[in-house]
């Protein structure tokens, strides 16, 4: 066999050994599925919210960076019972992303589904949502009903019923109703936006704050 015939399928063998080399997966989310585009991590009931808040938003520097850019999927309307959620744990006190901490970049598709009766409230922090910071991330098909969102905090506080602070993220179809967002920096679906340039601004389609 001449050298010209095996070149060219050796060399896809190492560019897909390399390939999947980088490919880590996230295996430190407690909810069902994988965090593909084909397998979203689920969250089907207010323990599934409160595992995706706790494992994820409290800035865990153990989990793997597929975690912030995994995708995750609301299956079921869900009731959180007027419980509250320590939603946010960062210490950006400018609850910026562009800033080199660690920010959510995924999707988080709600489904169709509505989130109702309960509060989103953090301490030790300046920057208050579902999420801390989010960067380039995509939020769609979700609302939020009868919640509230607050930030327990004797200085500035940057509120969001999504994110504290965003920045080249999309949000489509997303609607806060009859829920109030307190802060001193407060915005209904994002307490403050960031952008390096006008070309990476934010995008919203669709959405609302009643």
């Amino acid at each position: 066999m001449s050298c010209r015939r095996c070149f060219f399928p050796l060399l896809f063998t190492l560019l897909a050994t390399v390939g999947f080399a980088h490919a880590q997966p996230c295996t430190a989310i407690s909810l069902d599925g994988s965090g593909t585009p084909e397998s979203p991590f689920l969250i089907a009931t207010a323990d599934d919210l409160l595992t995706l808040t706790t494992e994820l938003n409290h800035q865990d520097t153990s989990l793997e960076a597929a975690c912030w850019s995994a995708h995750y999927e609301v299956t079921n309307d869900i009731d959180l019972g007027i419980q509250g959620f320590a939603a946010s744990g960062g210490v950006n006190m400018q609850c910026n992303p562009l800033a080199g901490q660690t920010t959510f970049s995924g999707t988080f598709d709600g489904g169709g589904h509505v989130i109702a009766n309960g509060y989103l409230n953090a301490s030790g922090t300046g920057c208050e949502g579902l999420f801390t910071m989010v960067r380039g991330a995509t939020f769609q098909d979700l609302t939020f009903s009868g919640v509230d969102a607050s930030l327990d905090m004797g200085y500035t506080a940057f509120t969001g019923m999504v994110a504290g602070g965003a920045a080249e993220s999309t949000f489509r179809n997303v609607h806060v109703k009859g829920g109030d967002v307190y802060g001193t920096v407060a915005g209904g679906l994002v307490g403050v936006a960031y952008t390096s340039d006008a070309s990476r601004a934010l995008r919203f389609e669709n959405v609302g704050y009643d």
